[in-house]
């Protein structure tokens, strides 16, 4: 496989929709938790229910995408990961990498 250059421009565009796909992903996780705290609220679980479940998702689900997110030098295949799960969309992406992602994306 060939070598992609991208331009400093195209990276800090990538950077910036992996972030909006960072966020979006985290907050349907969060959505979860909040789900749990409405439980708690209502006295279906317990203090300690709840705290097991933050530390779970601490240490879970919060944390892998962490790493994710911020394994500096995979842009392109987290870009594609990142259509692939409709976190953001094809056309949001520079033109000058569209065609790689989408050769990715068809698996």
């Amino acid at each position: 496989m060939t070598e992609l250059t991208i331009s400093k421009k195209t990276r800090r565009r990538l950077r910036k929709l992996l972030s909006k796909a960072y966020t979006q992903e985290l907050s349907d996780h969060l959505r979860g938790l909040a789900l749990i705290f409405d439980q708690w609220r209502d006295n279906k679980i317990t203090c300690w229910e709840l705290s097991d479940h933050i530390h779970q998702f601490h240490n879970g689900i919060s944390r892998e995408l962490y790493n994710i997110y911020n394994n500096s030098g995979h842009d392109i295949i987290l870009i594609s990961r990142a259509v692939a799960q409709k976190l953001i969309q094809l056309d949001e992406v520079p033109s000058e990498v569209r065609d790689m992602i989408s050769q990715i994306t068809q698996w």
